[in-house]
């Protein structure tokens, strides 16, 4: 197993293990993204056959974040599957991207609710992924 795939697994258990053992609210939804984010980046690698330098000399050349350009090259290969499921996967991503930079970033405090909205996003967001790509 490649390890992005093994490390979005494990995010996805840390995330929920955060929440329900450890009431961890605002690292668990880190780890919920991560789960989505790792394994978007593991299929550009492995499965459509992007290299490191690519994908960083494309986030160089576009004037991108990793995390912009991972998550629009994903969405642009899901629309080739499926558009509605493309739709979906877009704004889940987007929600649990901006769950995340709040938790991390700004001064403000996570609840249980919205950690559990995380993971819920997460799995959604997996779980298309795997239902088009097989993972």
């Amino acid at each position: 197993m490649h390890n992005l795939k093994y490390k979005s697994q494990n995010n996805l258990e840390a995330a929920n293990k955060l929440i329900r053992t450890h009431q961890l609210y605002g690292p668990s939804i880190h780890c919920s993204y991560y789960a989505c984010f790792q394994l978007m980046k593991y299929l550009l690698l492995y499965k459509f056959s992007l290299s490191e330098d690519v994908l960083k000399q494309e986030c160089q050349n576009q004037s991108q974040s990793i995390h912009v350009y991972v998550k629009r090259k994903f969405r642009e290969y899901l629309k080739q599957e499926d558009y509605r499921d493309a739709g979906k996967f877009n704004s889940l991503v987007n929600d649990l991207y901006h769950l995340r930079v709040q938790s991390d970033y700004l001064d403000v405090q996570i609840n249980q609710l919205q950690a559990f909205n995380a993971t819920d996003k997460a799995e959604q967001i997996n779980s298309i992924i795997k239902k088009h790509f097989k993972v």
